[in-house]
């Protein structure tokens, strides 16, 4: 790795292909600074020019960057404790999704339709959970 071009293997390696280049992700910085600068020209006058955060001269990309990267591919981020996070699993035919609900975010419920009802889970045994489910076969998605 040459620099700080992290974000950028991170990226080919996520997509097992050389897809982007430091310039790629360069003029997606630039695309974001700009849509950014116009937000603050919108705010009104007085608003400053700001320094770039989506990238430096060290090679630095932001996560939104990343994000902005990923969407070309039709692959969104999400934060791994976000409120909005859950997975979708699937083993031959059969769907149901893991989620959140409520304010806590260590609320989980199994909405396998093949139950009577949601089952409460803890954060912990969903982990368990998507181990056992992995190890068993099924695909697991994160949306």
């Amino acid at each position: 790795q040459e620099g700080n071009l992290c974000a950028q293997h991170c990226l080919n390696s996520l997509l097992q292909g050389p897809y982007f280049t430091a310039i790629d992700l360069a003029d997606l910085a630039q695309q974001l600074d700009q849509q950014e600068q116009l937000a603050l020209d919108n705010v009104g006058p007085g608003a400053k020019a700001v320094k770039s955060q989506n990238m430096d001269d060290s090679g630095f990309f932001s996560v939104q960057v990343l994000s902005h990267a990923l969407s070309i591919w039709n692959i969104q981020i999400i934060p791994w404790r976000s409120k909005e996070a859950a997975f979708i699993c699937n083993l031959n035919e059969h769907w149901y999704t893991l989620r959140r609900f409520g304010p806590s975010t260590q609320r989980w419920y199994d909405l396998n339709s093949m139950h009577p009802r949601p089952q409460y889970m803890s954060a912990t045994y969903l982990g368990m959970t998507l181990s056992q489910l992995e190890a068993e076969g099924y695909s697991i998605f994160v949306v």
